[in-house]
């Protein structure tokens, strides 16, 4: 049964690098039989970036069935870096670094470096999304990456996350560069769906250059290997330059029934961000800042408690509110995203 298993998991793979999203969820249906929690982790996978949330919900529920923490380790990281995905993409961003959190936890715990790498590069990529660059920042210099020869697709998901923060960064020529071999590579092994990424971060480069005409027709190439297989949630990170891209595309024919689609997430997307970045913008008070600069001299919330005469009760409630305003789940995230923002 599990060599059955691995054999579809394996093909299921190849048609999602193929980008025939349809044909490897039929596929993984194949499976469910076999073994129903690891396939509809798989399936969820899927159903998240063509954004059928609540196929996604109901695969990942389906996977955590009744066994809870029991499930193998395996399991149990692929589960919660599905559930930090769906948070991500139903707007809750708090949840998300929370549930990835768990995911690098349980990967830790495993033998495997390549699953580890690819949930260490999503935490990264949530890390860049909320303009927390130092900490990505940090991820990258661990991660050993080849920026000279960019070959190993394997490791095409961290060399992508990183090309997302040289974008983040404005680092234009180096992402430039890096794409270009990336795209190279992926063309020539026919791997189409891993296209639709490299060629929409390849016009969110452009964009950022002023070519606005290379930059629409690099986009239409994303497009073309993205819409037979539903890919959706790949366009939501660069809202503000892809949502013209996309609204420019619709005029295209053959393009106006997947760009309104794509539209209607990124208006959604944007909505659901704006209101966690409102959250981050409140300014924090003079008492939390306070309570943040003794955290960051080392000093435990005990020992604040006793410098600041007030409770330990007092000290927590006031490091969940800090957390909350700055969209970060701990103490060394609120941290470094404060001295980012010079707040220490």
């Amino acid at each position: 049964t599990w060599t059955r298993l691995s054999e579809i998991a394996g093909s299921a793979s190849v048609l999602v690098q193929r980008g025939m999203l349809e044909e490897a969820i039929a596929l993984l249906q194949s499976a469910l039989p076999l073994d129903d929690r690891y396939a509809s982790v798989l399936l969820a996978n899927i159903y998240l970036e063509r954004n059928q949330l609540e196929e996604a919900d109901h695969c990942l529920q389906t996977a955590i069935g009744d066994f809870g923490d029991q499930s193998p380790l395996s399991l149990q990281s692929r589960i919660w870096l599905g559930m930090s995905r769906l948070a991500w993409a139903r707007g809750d961003r708090i949840g998300a670094l929370q549930h990835i959190e768990t995911a690098v936890g349980f990967a830790l715990q495993m033998k495997s470096t390549r699953f580890l790498r690819q949930v260490l590069a999503q935490q990264a990529r949530f890390w860049i999304a909320c303009d927390q660059t130092m900490l990505a920042a940090r991820w990258s210099e661990g991660g050993r990456l080849d920026l000279v020869s960019p070959q190993d697709h394997e490791r095409q998901f961290e060399m992508l996350t990183y090309v997302r923060l040289l974008l983040h960064q404005g680092e234009i020529n180096l992402s430039f560069d890096l794409l270009q071999q990336i795209d190279d590579l992926a063309e020539r092994q026919e791997r189409y769906g891993d296209l639709v990424e490299i060629r929409m971060l390849r016009a969110i480069a452009l964009t950022r250059t002023g070519d606005q005409k290379a930059a629409l027709a690099m986009f239409l190439t994303a497009l073309d290997h993205g819409a037979s297989g539903g890919y959706v949630r790949v366009f939501a990170k660069f809202t503000d330059e892809i949502r013209p891209l996309v609204r420019r595309a619709a005029r295209f024919a053959g393009y106006g029934d997947y760009a309104r689609r794509l539209v209607l997430t990124l208006d959604a997307d944007s909505a659901s961000w704006d209101t966690a970045q409102d959250r981050q913008s409140q300014m924090l008070s003079s008492r939390e800042i306070e309570v943040l600069r003794l955290a960051d001299a080392g000093l435990s919330n005990n020992a604040i408690a006793q410098h600041l005469f007030i409770s330990q009760a007092t000290v927590k409630r006031h490091l969940s509110t800090i957390y909350k305003k700055m969209v970060v789940t701990s103490r060394t995230s609120a941290i470094a995203s404060a001295r980012q923002q010079g707040i220490l």
